[in-house]
């Protein structure tokens, strides 16, 4: 018997936003602390786009042609600054405590949006910036080794059942919802293994660690060329652009799917008219020829969604992950 079980992740990579949409949060409206600057002749100097991932992943390396093609709008330099560390979190605390003048900017992926803040402790919420929108969308999926026997999900739901069970290998969340998910789904022993990075987690099935991975697929791509993995389903709502041919999760039974964006955020404070001149630059430099070709090279689906509509949808996960967290006890 399967018991139906519906997890939605949305994630979000947002890097530096701006459109006011997000919620009130009065935590930083109460302080002062904020230095809410005129227009004037905005932008003058350097601006700085923080990312919260360490330098060469794809976050970073899609910041960086994100900051290239705004320049050519702003008309001043958007220098890319890496805050790694605390599950993300690090990067997104730089953004809310920036000076509010429209200068600092930065990514607040996903996971530190909306699962981080149920595990450990923040300083801030869905309601702390001002978004623009997101700028691509994760795309991810279920992988085994290109000579394995599983040609399907059904085909690795039955080899942990007459197996006594299997591990799979992925790298913090969302992977967990996919691979936890499928062993509640279908009473088997499916173990999640967390590793430390995507490379970890390649590495970990081509070295015959675990007999299936969960995956971004910017990470995935060059190893499915070289046919040293194989992509047996699309763990998003739908099937992926690149792989047409390979089913989602649901289409296969098992009612699971994850998704991710990446966007742009803003704390709160910074004047109206200062937000205007960057969403302008977001807005051609997401159209720039240059940056889709990037984008496209990188294996990243690119994805606008407006700010309103990407704050809405944080604020859903948020509330989602609060009740999922506390169903299961942590």
């Amino acid at each position: 018997m399967k018991k139906k079980l519906a997890m939605v992740l949305s994630a979000a990579m947002l890097v530096g936003a701006l459109a006011g949409c997000g919620g009130t949060d009065s935590s930083s409206s109460s302080t002062g602390a904020k230095d809410t600057a005129k227009k004037g002749d905005f932008p003058t100097k350097t601006i700085t786009l923080i990312c919260n991932y360490g330098a060469g992943g794809g976050t970073d390396l899609a910041s960086r042609a994100l900051a290239s093609a705004m320049e050519k709008t702003l008309g001043v330099p958007v220098s890319v600054v890496n805050k790694p560390g605390g599950s993300a979190t690090i990067g997104v605390t730089e953004v809310l405590n920036a000076k509010a003048d429209g200068y600092t900017f930065g990514v607040c992926s996903y996971s530190p949006m909306v699962i981080a803040p149920h595990q450990m402790q923040v300083a801030y919420t869905p309601d702390s910036f001002d978004y623009l929108g997101t700028l691509s969308q994760y795309d991810y999926g279920v992988l085994v080794k290109g000579d394995s026997p599983y040609q399907d999900i059904d085909d690795l739901v039955e080899g942990a059942k007459a197996n006594g069970g299997l591990n799979m290998m992925g790298s913090g969340y969302p992977h967990p919802l996919v691979i936890e998910g499928l062993a509640e789904l279908t009473g088997t022993d499916i173990q999640f293994v967390n590793m430390n990075s995507s490379s970890e987690v390649v590495t970990g099935l081509l070295g015959g660690h675990c007999d299936a991975i969960s995956l971004v697929m910017s990470d995935a791509t060059s190893y499915i060329e070289s046919g040293e993995l194989r992509l047996i389903a699309s763990s998003n709502t739908e099937r992926l652009e690149d792989y047409p041919d390979v089913p989602t999760l649901q289409e296969q039974g098992y009612d699971l799917s994850v998704q991710s964006y990446m966007g742009l955020g803003l704390p709160k404070g910074v004047d109206p008219e200062r937000i205007a001149v960057l969403q302008d630059a977001f807005d051609k430099a997401f159209d720039d020829p240059d940056f889709q070709k990037t984008m496209d090279n990188l294996s990243i689906h690119v994805k606008h969604i407006s700010g309103e509509e990407f704050y809405e949808l944080l604020k859903t996960d948020y509330d989602f992950y609060a009740d999922y967290f506390a169903e299961k006890g942590e």
